[in-house]
This record gives C-alpha cells, sequence and structure tokens, in this order.
C-alpha cells in the first residue's frame, strides 16, 4: 500500500487497515451470548401461557359460553340457579330445530333468556286451551308444566321466515314469543 501524504511503500500486517478485506465476526462470549435453542428453552413457559390463554379466549368468544339461569320459566326441566354450557356454534352452520334449548335476548330489557323452540319459520303457532298447537296439531310436551294453563288461547299466528317461536316450558310464569313476538 501507498501512503498518500509521502509516496512511500509500506506493508500493512493488520487486516483491518485494509477496506477491501472485512474484520472477521468474532462470536459473543458471556451472559448475552444465547444459543437459539436456549432462547427457545428460556421463554418457552410464557409462549405455552399466551398459546393457552388465546385459546381459551377465543374457545370463549365463539365456541361456548357458561351461563346461570335466573329465572322459573323453564322450570322444571332447568331450574333457577342452574349454569349451562352454551354451545355457540352449531347455530352458526344450521337453523335451530323445533324442541331446542336456545339463550337469546329478551328484546325487551336485553337479559339472557333460556326458552325452547316451539315452531320455525313457516310454520303456524298456536296455544289451544293450554295445549301447544303447530301446523294444525296438537303437540306432545311431556316436558311442560300446564298448571295454570287450562282456558288460555293464542294465535295461530304464523312465524315469519328466519325466525322461531319460543316458549318456556312452565307456559303460565313465561314471558316468551307470545308476549315480545
Amino acid at each position: 500500500m501507498t501512503d498518500e501524504t509521502t509516496g512511500d511503500e509500506t506493508t500493512v500486517d493488520d487486516p483491518s487497515a485494509d477496506p477491501s478485506t472485512e474484520p472477521a465476526i468474532e462470536p459473543a462470549v458471556g451472559p448475552t451470548a444465547i444459543a437459539p435453542k436456549r432462547r427457545w428453552r428460556r421463554h418457552r413457559g410464557a409462549i405455552v401461557i399466551a398459546t393457552i390463554v388465546s385459546l381459551l379466549v377465543a374457545t370463549r368468544l365463539f365456541a361456548v359460553e357458561v351461563v346461570r339461569v335466573e329465572s322459573a320459566s323453564m322450570s322444571p326441566t332447568i331450574e333457577p340457579g342452574a349454569r349451562l354450557v352454551l354451545d355457540k356454534l352449531s347455530f352458526r352452520f344450521r337453523e335451530p330445530r323445533r324442541g331446542e334449548l336456545i339463550v337469546a335476548r329478551n328484546p325487551r330489557s336485553g337479559e339472557l333468556i333460556v326458552k325452547r323452540v316451539v315452531a320455525v319459520g313457516g310454520d303456524s303457532v298456536g296455544i289451544d286451551d293450554g295445549r301447544l298447537v303447530v301446523n294444525g296439531v296438537f303437540v306432545d310436551e311431556p316436558y311442560v308444566d300446564h298448571t295454570g294453563m287450562p282456558g288460555r288461547f293464542f294465535g295461530p299466528d304464523p312465524v315469519p321466515e328466519n325466525a322461531v317461536f319460543v316458549l318456556g316450558d312452565q307456559r303460565a310464569l313465561s314471558t316468551d314469543s307470545r308476549a315480545f313476538g
């Protein structure tokens, strides 16, 4: 190499002085040098916990939910204070069917209510002397408490498409589709 100020030739033994040669990177040593596997092990617990929490949150938001029944409108099938595990996925893929229990929001109060689907869109529903009539046929409902129902009449009314008609199993005490449509 030539010194530009003096024009003398000099020999350079230091490779870092030569701009065409990059310096060698020396491996880190000491407490800051962590191999990739050790780094994974150090964070594995936090990653596992974060994954579990994420799965639980996603399950709670999209798949299942636990609710407490507050009213007696579903007695004797479900007593007040009972806890139910709700399946939130089924009705994303299919419509509710007659006889199934559902949880919905009361359109008047906004509170969650548990009711039984007794008619679906396109059906005609009514109550004749306390007994359920769907599409002109009396429905056998062994799970229903008919106390206080004789002499009660309702409908028949058509159920709109994409809608369901719900009733409580304790019909005399239930606030249901007869009240809020």
